[in-house]
């Protein structure tokens, strides 16, 4: 039996209760606007997309040739009583956008052609504003056996896509099979120079930090993970698992 995926379209025009399209019907009306694709032109300077935009944005689409990175600050949305708003962002500009909350959360670099999804949500955890947790999570696990020696490279991956990683580490964790005698910073880098640590004390707390704000990985960088100049002699056995978000190519 043939099924037909319906999808009910908004349109003041026509009786809202006979107003159904088909799937490709309704894609038709984003991409035409008629459903919350907003499409934002840019210049070089700082832009805020105020909040009443984002209240019916599905899709905000970024354009123009501003000639430098801009930074896009995305309102409030929980103002006015919305307690969360989900959207997908597009950057088809010629240049880097720095995309930001007006409330906080986290800030993001979106590089040309690049798209990812973002929400802002009441009573998130690390407060309200903007949080970007694309479910394209990719998950780079890194495992030592026994002791490394001083400096020792652990390993070394080269990424199969472009990602990035998050601000501070955020999602990544670590645990070693036998805690050090004395705090342990491991060094994570991308072709040789290091974009954050990973450092276990004596009762097995793990702190992550990072080098900057958000780390971008191209598919021809190598990630690696470095051991302290000066080895623990009773750590043992370590696993490091960095989170990178597949942030995706515009086809």
């Amino acid at each position: 039996m043939a099924v037909t995926a319906v999808y009910e379209s908004t349109k003041p025009e026509q009786d809202q209760a006979n107003a159904s399209d088909t799937v490709s019907t309704a894609l038709d009306n984003i991409e035409t606007g008629e459903n919350g694709w907003v499409d934002i032109p840019l210049t070089g300077t700082p832009h805020i997309v105020n909040t009443s935009i984002l209240k019916t944005a599905v899709v905000l689409e970024f354009t123009g040739t501003p000639g430098l990175t801009v930074v896009v600050t995305l309102g409030d949305v929980t103002d006015g009583g919305m307690k969360r708003q989900v959207f997908l962002v597009r950057n088809e500009t010629d240049q880097d956008l720095t995309i930001q909350g007006e409330v906080g959360g986290n800030t993001y670099t979106l590089h040309p052609k690049q798209k990812m999804r973002v929400y802002s949500k009441v009573g998130e955890s690390g407060g309200n504003g903007l949080h970007f947790v694309d479910s394209n999570a990719w998950p780079l696990g890194f495992y030592f056996n026994g002791a490394p020696s001083d400096s020792q490279e652990l390993m070394a991956l080269k990424a199969p896509f472009d990602f990035t990683i998050p601000k501070a580490l955020v999602g990544s964790v670590g645990r070693t099979g036998i805690d050090p005698a004395s705090t342990a910073t491991f060094s994570c880098k991308k072709n040789g120079s290091e974009f954050g640590t990973v450092q276990f004390n004596t009762s097995g707390v793990v702190t992550l930090a990072a080098a900057s704000a958000t780390d971008f990985v191209r598919d021809t960088d190598v990630l690696s993970i470095e051991a302290p100049s000066t080895q623990d002699s009773s750590m043992q056995n370590i696993n490091i698992l960095l989170i990178g978000l597949m942030t995706g190519t515009i086809a």
